[in-house]
C-alpha cells in the first residue's frame, strides 16, 4: 500500500511553497502524490515543504518524513533540531499516523497537521498486516499523567517500606486484583511446579538487625557464586561495614542464616543518581521531563559476600546473551521472593521467611530514561509482575529457569501516606547481565564513558528546545555572513537570583563583558527557564548600544562590530521572578580560522 500525504498549516508560521515550488493553497496546506520517498521540511527553497525565510525558528533543513517498505512514513530529525510529535519531542525512526500534529522549533513554532490517505499501489498487492503498536516514551508519560490526575506518581523501591496499597476508589481494587489474578494464572501454566519449587529454594530473605535487636526484612537475594548472593543496590546500601548493624541472608524457613561480610554495588548506580540530580538542577528541560513522573532506578544491582559459603545453595544460572537479546514484549516471566510488606506476613517474615512466586509479562526493554535504545544499553525491563515491599532483588526467570532480570521497583501513586498501584500495572527490573561487572573479570564498567554517553546522547533528547534555539542562532549568523562559520566564544551559566545581580526598580540584571572586532558578525543568546521573561541589552561603557533582544524563555541579539572594543552584555529579568540562564556568544569566522579554533 501507499499513502498520499497532505500537510495542513495550523499557525505559528506559514508554509509558503510545496512540491516543485507550487504555492500553498488558500488554507496554507499542500499535498503530495502517493509513494513519495521523502518529504523534507525547512526554510531552504529546495525543501519539499518550504517556510518563509523570516521563520528562523525553522532550520534550513529541519526534518524529513521518509517512506518505509510497507508504505508507512517515519520521521527523521536533522541534527539537534526540535520537532514535537503530538506535543512530545520526536526521535528519528518514530512512525507517524494520520492526524498527527507536528510542531517545529518551540511551542510557539509552526504547527502542522499530517493527513495520510491510504491508496492501493500499482501492483494491487494486499496491505501489510497491522503491526504491534509502539507507544513512545513521551506518550507513556502523558498517559501516566492522565491516569493519576492530580495525584503524584513515585517509583516504588520494593525493598524498605515499599508497598502497593490498592486503590479502592471506583472499584479499582476488584478490577486490578482480577486482572493480576488472570495474568498470573495464564502465565504460571507455562512454568513447571518443579522449576518453581527449585527457584523458591534459592530465594533468600535479606534481613537488617538493628542495634536494639529488631529485625526488618529488606528484600530478596539469591545465590550467584561461591559465597555470594545477588540483590538490589538499594538493599545492599543498608550494609554497614563498621558493624553497627548486621545484615543477614536467611534461607527459606530460617534453616540457615548467613552474615553479610562485604557488599559490592554496581558503580553505575551512584553515577546515574548523581547525573540525574546534577542535570535536574542545571537543565530545565530534563527536570520537566520527569517532574511528577516515575524515574526508575538504574544499575540497581549488587552482590553480597556472606559467611558459611559451603552452606549456601547452588548458584542460579544467568540467562545467556542470546536469551537476553531475544527478550521482548510479551515474554513470560516469573519471580520468587518476599512481597510481604503491608500483608499479614510482614511481621513474621524476618523470622520465618516463606517465598512466594509471581507471574507476568515483559512489556518493553528500554534504557534507564525509558527511551528505546540499542541492545547494549537497554538494561531496564518493564513488566506486569505484581511486586510489593520485600521483593526487591528477587530473581526474574524465564521458562527455562534462567535469570534474566532482577526486580527493582514499580509505579505507584503517592496519596499522602498511602501508596497505590498505577492502573498501567508497570513495574521495573534490571537486566541480569549487569552483574557481570562483578562476576566476570573480563567485564568492566567505565563510569566516565557512561556519563559522556548520557550527556552527549541522552540529554539532547530532553533539551532540544535550548539546543535548537542556539543552533538556529548559529545558522542565522552563517546566513548573514556567507562562507563563514559560527564559532562559540563564550558559554556560561548564571542566575539573576545570585548576589551579584543588580536591582533596578522592578528589574534584576547581571553584566558580562565581551570583546568584539570591527566588521565581524556576532550573535548573543540568553536562554532562561521555559515560559519566563528574559531580555538582553548591550552597553558601551554607560552608553546603551542600539542592540536589544526581549522574549519569553530566551532572547537573542545579532549585530556587526564597529571597532576593537569591549562591550557589556546586560541580561535582564523580573525582580519578583529571578531566572537562571545560559549565555552564548558566537562570532562568524572564515572557515579556515574556525577549523583552527576548533
Amino acid at each position: 500500500m501507499d499513502f498520499s500525504v497532505s500537510i495542513e498549516s495550523l499557525g505559528g508560521g506559514a508554509i509558503v511553497k510545496g512540491p516543485a515550488g507550487t504555492p500553498a493553497d488558500s488554507s496554507g496546506g499542500i499535498g503530495f502524490d502517493p509513494g513519495k520517498d521523502e518529504i523534507v521540511f525547512g526554510r531552504e527553497p529546495a525543501s519539499d515543504v518550504v517556510f518563509a525565510p523570516e521563520d528562523r525558528i525553522v532550520s534550513r533543513k529541519h526534518f524529513r518524513l521518509y517512506r518505509q517498505p510497507s508504505g508507512h512514513y517515519a520521521i527523521e530529525v536533522f541534527g539537534n533540531r526540535y520537532v514535537a510529535l503530538n506535543g512530545t519531542p520526536a526521535s528519528s525512526g518514530e512512525h507517524v499516523s494520520d492526524g498527527d500534529i507536528l510542531q517545529l522549533g518551540s511551542k510557539d513554532g509552526p504547527k502542522l497537521k499530517l493527513r495520510l490517505k491510504e491508496v492501493a499501489d500499482a501492483g494491487g498487492m494486499d496491505r501489510t498486516l497491522t503491526q504491534a503498536k509502539v507507544v513512545r516514551s513521551g506518550v507513556q508519560f502523558k498517559q501516566l499523567r492522565r491516569v493519576v490526575g492530580s495525584l503524584a506518581i513515585v517509583v516504588l523501591v520494593a525493598g524498605v517500606g515499599g508497598y502497593f496499597y490498592l486503590d479502592q476508589q471506583a472499584g479499582r481494587l476488584d478490577a486490578l486484583a482480577t486482572l493480576q489474578e488472570a495474568i498470573g494464572k495464564k502465565v504460571s501454566a507455562d512454568f513447571s511446579s518443579e522449576l518453581v519449587a527449585r527457584m523458591k529454594d534459592s530465594a533468600y530473605a535479606v534481613v537488617l538487625v538493628g542495634k536494639d535487636g529488631s529485625r526488618t526484612l529488606l528484600g530478596t537475594a539469591w545465590p550467584v557464586g561461591e559465597g555470594m548472593v545477588a540483590t538490589n543496590a538499594h538493599v545492599a546500601a543498608q550494609y554497614d561495614p563498621r558493624g553497627t548493624r548486621k545484615l543477614l541472608v536467611i534461607h527459606p524457613g530460617n534453616t540457615i542464616v548467613h552474615t553479610v561480610t562485604a557488599a559490592w554495588i554496581h558503580p553505575g548506580y551512584a553515577a546515574l543518581k548523581d547525573f540525574r540530580s546534577k542535570e535536574s538542577r542545571a537543565d530545565p528541560d530534563f527536570k520537566a521531563a520527569f517532574e511528577g513522573l516515575p524515574q526508575p532506578s538504574g544499575f540497581d544491582v549488587a552482590v553480597l559476600d556472606v559467611d558459611n559459603a559451603d552452606k549456601l545453595g547452588a548458584p542460579l544460572e544467568l540467562a545467556s546473551p542470546e536469551e537476553i537479546a531475544a527478550l521482548g514484549p510479551g515474554a513470560k516471566l516469573a519471580y520468587v521472593g518476599y512481597p510481604v510488606e503491608g500483608t499479614t506476613g510482614q511481621r513474621t517474615a524476618a523470622d520465618n521467611p516463606e517465598p512466594l512466586a509471581k507471574f507476568g509479562y515483559a512489556s518493553s526493554i528500554t534504557d534507564f530514561f525509558l527511551f528505546n535504545t540499542d541492545p547494549a544499553r537497554a538494561y531496564l525491563i518493564r513488566h506486569s509482575i505484581p511486586a510489593t515491599g520485600g521483593a526487591s532483588g528477587s530473581p526474574i526467570f524465564n521458562e527455562q529457569g534462567h535469570v534474566v532480570a532482577i526486580l527493582s521497583g514499580g509505579t505507584v501513586f503517592d496519596t499522602g501516606g498511602a501508596r497505590q498501584p498505577s492502573a498501567v500495572l508497570e513495574n521495573f527490573a534490571q537486566r541480569a547481565d549487569l552483574l557481570n561487572a562483578r562476576l566476570d573479570p573480563g567485564v568492566t564498567f567505565n563510569v566516565e564513558d557512561a556519563v559522556a554517553y548520557w550527556h552527549d546522547t541522552v540529554l539532547p533528547r530532553f533539551g532540544r528546545h535550548r539546543q535548537q534555539i542556539v543552533a538556529d542562532a548559529a545558522a542565522a549568523l552563517e546566513d548573514a555572513a556567507p562562507g563563514q562559520k559560527a564559532v562559540e566564544t563564550l558559554h556560561l551559566k548564571s542566575s539573576l537570583g545570585d548576589r551579584d545581580a543588580v536591582a533596578a526598580g522592578p528589574v534584576l540584571y547581571r553584566e558580562h563583558e565581551i570583546s568584539v572586532e570591527p566588521g565581524k558578525h556576532y550573535s548573543i543568546v540568553a536562554y532562561g527557564e521555559l515560559g519566563r521573561p528574559l531580555s538582553i541589552r548591550l552597553f558601551r561603557g554607560d552608553e546603551a548600544v542600539g542592540f536589544a533582544g526581549t522574549g519569553t524563555s530566551f532572547a537573542t541579539v545579532e549585530f556587526v562590530g564597529e571597532a576593537n572594543e569591549t562591550l557589556t552584555v546586560r541580561v535582564l529579568g523580573e525582580k519578583n521572578d529571578p531566572v537562571d540562564y545560559e549565555l552564548f556568544v558566537m562570532v562568524a569566522e572564515n572557515a579556515n580560522t574556525a577549523e583552527q579554533t576548533n
